[in-house]
């Protein structure tokens, strides 16, 4: 079970770790992504922007190096609540904007798919917290005694779980884009 913990533990530092570099790249366009959520009173967008990026970086990092986790996890599942609030309440409100998940350069707007996504990481996020011994930092530390090539498969595990959620996540869209070029070749072949 620790090693499936450290896998999600990766998962969850390096997710992170995208979205603040992400943030860190633009944080003007992501300052004005956090306004237009519409959320928090004006004044406070530059402060609970910049902290954010702050606790991501925190987040990532302790995920990541296995650090100050019994802190960082219940931070990272607090911002992935606030997350899932502030995109179900644009959701609510009929208003699909960017997600801004991962900075202002992202394309994809909010939908269902947002709030599975988060629902998946704060999944992840309780799994370690509810951990036994987590708290008291009784549990196991996989990342302490794992040989270089326990680390490269962790880390392996991690990245396919990453991009296995996002894979599954567009499979709708990748069967609407099939059906879609089906139905052109079949008409090809009709009018040919």
């Amino acid at each position: 079970m620790s090693q499936i913990r450290w896998v999600v533990q990766l998962s969850l530092g390096i997710m992170f770790a995208l979205s603040t570099a992400s943030k860190l790249a633009d944080p003007m366009g992501f300052i004005r992504g956090v306004r237009e959520y519409r959320i928090l009173p004006q004044r406070s967008v530059l402060v609970f922007s910049l902290l954010l990026i702050v606790c991501e970086g925190f987040v990532s990092l302790s995920h990541l190096a296995n650090w100050l986790l019994v802190f960082a996890a219940p931070i990272g599942l607090t911002m992935l609540c606030v997350f899932f609030a502030a995109v179900s309440v644009n959701l609510v409100r009929k208003r699909h904007l960017p997600c801004f998940c991962f900075g202002s350069g992202q394309r994809e707007t909010t939908s269902a798919r947002s709030l599975v996504r988060l629902a998946i990481a704060i999944l992840g996020e309780l799994v370690l917290l509810l951990q036994p011994g987590f708290f008291s930092g009784s549990f196991a530390h996989p990342a302490y005694y794992a040989s270089a090539k326990d680390a490269v498969i962790a880390v392996s595990l991690a990245l396919f779980a990453l991009i296995a959620t996002v894979w599954v996540l567009s499979l709708p869209d990748l069967l609407r884009l099939l059906r879609g070029r089906l139905h052109n070749q079949n008409q090809r072949i009709s009018h040919s």
